[in-house]
């Protein structure tokens, strides 16, 4: 966070699978990220039961309230979705919600600082430690929170590309990011191409009936 704001950065990776994060921003300043969980994942490999998860965050675009967004989940079959982790966010707060053995589980946290949360398809456990290191090196006192965590994401580490927040490795790279911004009066979403200048900005006043602002990959 910084000051009054509230900042989120997603990337999106480009796959054999074209496998990809989804999120949305609700006028309200409500905001959804969606992460495929991969708890043993193998390169190359992918789940064939369950729905998409990208239809889960559609479902949730009637919630006004993180609260309301959680009943929303806590009240649907999303057990029928391949496993996930969701982040609902408002500038004050979070929900994460998950699958454990076919059940939903949840935890609620106030935001205080910067936090991070990353998967990737070789396991969440394989890139976790590496990448949560980093982001502390990066957020260890910055003399400014909006460099730091734009420097974390275009962080690459040589010869281990596969590992890297930038990430780049044999069927698969990251190809964008989005920055979200909440402050009192606006809801705001960037979007930028990794490999072209390619940009979109998305600012809705914090007022009005919900709509979703999503952008997926552009190839």
């Amino acid at each position: 966070m910084s000051g009054q704001v509230l900042r989120i950065t997603c990337w999106q990776y480009l796959t054999s699978f074209a496998a990809f994060r989804f999120y949305s921003l609700l006028p309200h300043g409500l905001v959804f990220a969606l992460l495929n969980a991969n708890p043993g994942a193998h390169p190359g490999t992918r789940p064939d039961c369950g729905l998409s998860r990208g239809g889960l965050i559609p479902s949730l675009l009637g919630a006004f309230t993180v609260s309301e967004a959680l009943g929303l989940v806590l009240d649907s079959r999303v057990d029928r979705y391949r496993p996930f982790r969701l982040l609902v966010m408002d500038p004050y707060q979070l929900v994460e919600c998950w699958l454990d053995a076919g059940r939903v589980r949840h935890r609620r946290a106030y935001l205080h600082g910067a936090l991070l949360r990353t998967s990737s398809s070789l396991g969440d456990a394989v890139v976790e430690a590496p990448r949560r290191a980093l982001f502390r090196q990066f957020f260890k006192g910055p003399a400014n929170a909006v460099a730091a965590q734009d420097a974390f994401h275009d962080h690459e580490w040589p010869g281990r590309e596969a590992l890297s927040v930038r990430m780049r490795r044999d069927g698969a790279c990251t190809v964008s990011h989005s920055v979200v911004e909440l402050s009192s009066g606006f809801a705001t979403m960037t979007y930028r191409a990794t490999a072209s200048r390619d940009r979109a900005r998305v600012i809705l006043p914090r007022a009005g009936a919900p709509a979703m602002a999503a952008v997926r990959r552009c190839s």
